[in-house]
């Protein structure tokens, strides 16, 4: 039954294994259900932890700053999976400008709010607003 909902997750694209080769190089306790406590058990358990976090870095890196984008110029929506003839249009000229003049505003704000920590400066309004409501909870 775990190979079936491994290779259900494999064939959507979900990284899944059944973690059965770190299994077996532990040893059981007595009652059968527990690992047992020994040195050998618990350095199979921190390799399976640790390669579990580097898989997970590798499918998204820490501090990972891509989010999902709406694609422009495409009015229905994309493929399903399993379909893998569908193909999107080209982006025109003119789009491929205003994206590169929004990557360059968005590249330009960060470099801004560097000194910050990467965290944008609140406006005047912004703040203006927050001092109100930290005012109204204090009352």
């Amino acid at each position: 039954m775990v190979s079936q909902f491994v290779g259900i997750a494999n064939s959507v694209g979900i990284m899944a294994i059944d973690g059965q080769e770190y299994y077996d190089r532990m040893v059981s306790a007595s009652d059968g259900w527990h690992f047992a406590t020994e040195l050998e058990t618990m350095a199979g358990l921190v390799e399976m932890l640790q390669d579990d976090i580097n898989a997970m870095y590798a499918a998204k890196p820490n501090g990972s700053f891509a989010r999902a984008q709406r694609l422009t110029g495409i009015v229905a929506p994309s493929a399903s999976a399993g379909v893998g003839s569908a193909t999107a249009p080209s982006a025109s000229a003119e789009e491929l400008e205003a994206a590169a003049t929004i990557e360059a505003a968005e590249a330009e704000e960060m470099a801004a709010s560097e000194p910050f920590g990467g965290w944008k400066k609140a406006t005047a309004e912004q703040q203006e607003r927050f001092d109100m409501q930290k005012a109204l909870l204090a009352s």
